[in-house]
């Protein structure tokens, strides 16, 4: 469907929306974006919470008529409204509040040139790094965020160096940093339930082979790339220079440059895997490219 058509039918599945839920509930028509997708949807507004779901019409079928749209949506809004007390609320949006709380997502540039229009954002290469305050509790696979938006920015009187800044501290302190080995995360897997990696610090990189790089919940974990400080922490346990492989928006996998293989395959591990749905999601897709990290020069390139 075209945006012209969903937006129509997003219009017309409100009207029966506010017929079933009668006055007090307020629904609107969004764009809105995630990594990769810029998506058109339903909200249902609720002052100070953000966590209501939105009904993406770009996942409807192709035949699906207002109606069909009005009754999903009401369902996901029934059991939204029904657990409103447990959802989190939007803290206050001081400029104090987002400078201790803003982390940054790595996503690609290319595929989100629309989103980075109207969000600050730093590069890195053909990567991009946008902020977002986490809102509520978060844990392994499970974080609700606010994305900073060019609007709240310049209300809030913030430079993107000043949200750049904050940001890289911020990914570290409050996610942390995972690194292990994959043959060491195949035990894991092999003994039946999930194992928490050695702390960081005490993590090594002497043995040949793959390790993952992520952070400690598991989420927006490529994000670790956007900090130099940590990429200088990786070739000091590598002892050498590395590439990374952008395995998805949520990891990276890391090689060392021990000649035990080479770019060209690397390459073809990233090309292949972006390219199957069961091994990554195209919304988790985060480049082709690989990089390459020289510990002399302290800096990053497309390999």
């Amino acid at each position: 469907m075209t945006k012209t058509t969903l937006k129509n039918l997003a219009e017309e599945a409100i009207v029966l929306l506010r017929e079933m839920f009668g006055e007090g509930v307020e629904f609107e028509c969004i764009e809105h974006f995630k990594t990769n997708e810029a998506l058109t949807g339903i909200v249902l507004k609720l002052p100070g919470c953000t966590a209501i779901p939105t009904v993406n019409l770009n996942d409807m079928p192709d035949n699906a008529t207002a109606e069909d749209i009005a009754n999903i949506a009401a369902t996901v809004f029934q059991d939204a409204l029904r657990n409103f007390k447990d959802l989190p609320v939007l803290p206050e949006m001081t400029r104090e509040n987002v400078l201790e709380s803003v982390v940054l997502q790595a996503l690609s540039r290319k595929r989100n040139r629309q989103l980075l229009k109207s969000h600050p954002h730093i590069t890195l290469l053909d990567l991009a790094g946008i902020f977002r305050v986490p809102v509520g509790p978060y844990k392994r696979n499970s974080l609700n965020t606010m994305l900073i938006t060019n609007q709240l920015m310049e209300k809030l009187g913030l430079t993107i160096d000043e949200l750049a800044e904050a940001a890289r501290k911020n990914t570290v302190s409050k996610f942390g940093i995972q690194l292990i080995s994959i043959q060491e995360m195949n035990q894991f897997f092999t003994k039946g339930h999930h194992q928490d990696p050695k702390p960081f610090g005490e993590a090594q990189m002497v043995s040949p082979g793959l390790y993952t790089l992520t952070n400690g919940i598991e989420i927006n974990g490529a994000a670790l790339m956007l900090v130099p400080e940590v990429l200088e922490q990786i070739g000091d346990k590598a002892r050498m220079d590395y590439y990374i492989l952008p395995s998805s928006i949520h990891e990276l996998l890391i090689a060392r440059d021990d000649g035990l293989i080479s770019a060209k395959m690397l390459k073809e591990i990233v090309h292949e895997g972006n390219r199957t749905e069961s091994v990554i999601k195209p919304q988790d897709v985060l480049s082709d490219n690989i990089y390459f990290y020289s510990r002399a020069k302290k800096s990053l390139k497309i390999a």
